[in-house]
């Protein structure tokens, strides 16, 4: 009986002690800063009428346009290989250029407009750290195909899907950091300095499809060309701890 009552005891201690180190742990992994590794990035960028962007800014924040007036807008999808602090997911989202949060080294400051992940976790903490208005999609696909990189995503009725094919005679090798900036649902203005690292090759759009299903960030790409795309095959970058002005 006393036995019983013993490993009982132990038992529940075992359980209780148990439950609080998950519970701690958790709350300790999914706090920034985040260390990504991705050997699957591309990106494709849009040089836009700013007339057509400005109205779609969120407020407080303002359009920046680059040095032919145009408004410079990113499409950007990975997977994580690697990854600190976060489990590893899939993500596509769509940021675009604004005044007054230029990082260290002068790069003009983002947010992002539109977002799709495919983990839970991360679309709660990047909206909860930073602001970012993403959204929960389990129909992503980011694969490689011979020199091809592939990104496929449903929008409910919609569908995005962007082929970017590596230019093998242009190959880089760049070192950066910029500000991504949000804005929290209490409306607390909020940025996270991103120093990155990217090895690859400039690449050539072969398919860019778009339905927007009515999402009117997208709406700005839709039957829009990329002005030019990229694929890294070595990317390293760090969402570091929210700062406020």
């Amino acid at each position: 009986m006393l036995k019983s009552i013993s490993l009982t005891a132990m038992m529940l201690l075992w359980v209780s002690t148990h439950s609080w180190a998950q519970q701690f742990s958790a709350d300790s992994l999914y706090q920034p800063p985040y260390l990504v590794q991705s050997d699957q990035f591309m990106m494709a960028v849009f040089h836009l009428d700013p007339s057509e962007v400005a109205p779609l800014i969120p407020e407080p924040f303002s359009l920046q346009t680059n040095e032919q007036g145009q408004a410079v807008l990113s499409l950007e999808m990975y997977t994580t290989r690697k990854i600190y602090g976060l489990p590893i997911f899939q993500i596509a989202f769509l940021v675009v250029d604004v005044e007054g949060y230029a990082s260290a080294n002068g790069a003009t400051g983002r947010i992002a407009l539109w977002g799709n992940t495919d983990s839970e976790i991360v679309q709660a903490a990047m909206g909860r750290h930073y602001g970012f208005p993403y959204s929960v999609n389990s129909e992503m696909n980011i694969r490689d195909e011979g020199d091809v990189r592939i990104g496929d995503i449903r929008l409910g009725a919609g569908r995005l899907n962007l082929q970017v094919e590596k230019l093998v005679d242009q190959p880089f090798d760049w070192t950066g950091i910029v500000n991504m900036v949000g804005r929290k649902p209490e409306g607390e203005v909020v940025w996270s300095e991103v120093p990155w690292q990217s090895a690859g090759f400039m690449g050539r759009v072969q398919n860019f499809e778009l339905d927007s299903a009515g999402n009117p960030f997208l709406q700005l790409i839709q039957g829009k060309t990329p002005a030019w795309s990229m694929l890294s095959y070595d990317q390293v970058f760090t969402y570091t701890p929210a700062q406020t002005q």
